[in-house]
């Protein structure tokens, strides 16, 4: 948890103590009632943010990518708190493509051809007779009472050939998650928290903007070039500009990397300033912890918080 004593001096007063006193009563809940579905918090918050006047898309398809931020925002906050790492989100998502190319391989074979020509049924072919002394029900393949015997005393039934054959359909013990024992912790602090600044972060900077989101930055836009993603990320010391390049897009993968590269900025402002409106100073500026808007923004973050 954090100081709220960090956020404003004492005698602060207006919007600064209202933080304080928001903060105050957040720090109050229990953690597990905190980092219980936080997916479907963010989605809620988010679908609550009005549109971008220049985005053109269906309220379905918005409702879709909503679904791949907040997913992407979930996932990354899981990895900056080392619940998981990203190859396991890389897993499940190569796991999903081949399950759904296998489906569509499958639906393919299924729908019958036209232009093949009818199937000539052929007659069915008499049943054989039955013997007067042959049993009706017993059928053949039960064995014999000296085919029974001979295997009672001699070589026992076929057994599977190993244990994950008897096994099969029963989860693997083995295969449980472990947490991951060399994760580099970047956010020590509450994941949801973390979360809800990812998501007012990205609508603060580019409003979710789509073609902000497909790394389509018009003219002037995206600080003249410099900035991609919904986080409006630059290049620099801390960020390549080989992965900077890949931040752009609106599948899972692209904004998860966005938004794990958001977190690592966040929990390197909030390490030097030691407060939210420093961590949001910080990551607005890249030099200081005291920036004019970044009050606004965390009471902004706060309420979102509160009341989702």
């Amino acid at each position: 948890m954090y100081d709220i004593s960090l956020l404003a001096p004492a005698s602060c007063c207006g919007r600064q103590r209202r933080l304080v006193e928001l903060l105050s009563g957040d720090q109050a809940k229990s953690s597990t009632e905190r980092i219980f579905m936080i997916k479907e918090s963010l989605i809620a918050a988010a679908m609550s943010f009005p549109s971008w006047y220049g985005d053109v898309e269906t309220k379905e398809d918005r409702l879709e990518r909503l679904e791949v931020i907040t997913t992407a925002i979930d996932q990354a906050v899981q990895i900056a708190t080392c619940r998981a790492t990203a190859e396991d989100f890389q897993e499940v998502v190569q796991k999903d493509d081949a399950a759904e190319s296998e489906t569509d391989e499958k639906s393919a074979k299924a729908k019958p051809n036209e232009d093949s020509a009818p199937v000539e049924h052929e007659e069915e072919p008499e049943t054989p007779k039955r013997a007067e002394n042959e049993d009706p029900v017993a059928p053949k393949d039960i064995p014999t009472e000296s085919e029974t015997s001979s295997n009672s005393q001699g070589e026992a039934p076929d057994a599977p050939d190993s244990k994950e054959d008897s096994s099969e359909g029963q989860p693997n013990e083995k295969a449980k998650k472990k947490a991951p024992s060399n994760c580099k912790l970047m956010w020590s602090g509450d994941p949801k928290r973390l979360a809800f600044m990812l998501l007012g972060q990205a609508f603060l900077e580019t409003r979710l903007a789509l073609h902000v989101h497909q790394g389509k930055c018009r003219k002037g836009e995206c600080d003249s070039g410099k900035a991609i993603s919904l986080w409006q990320l630059q290049y620099g010391p801390h960020l390549s500009k080989e992965e900077w390049s890949t931040l752009a897009g609106t599948d899972v993968n692209a904004t998860r990397r966005a938004a794990l590269e958001a977190s690592r900025a966040l929990s390197r402002g909030y390490n030097y300033c030691r407060s939210i409106p420093g961590a949001i100073s910080l990551y607005a500026t890249g030099r200081h912890c005291t920036w004019e808007p970044a009050l606004k923004r965390a009471y902004f973050i706060q309420k979102l918080l509160n009341r989702y």
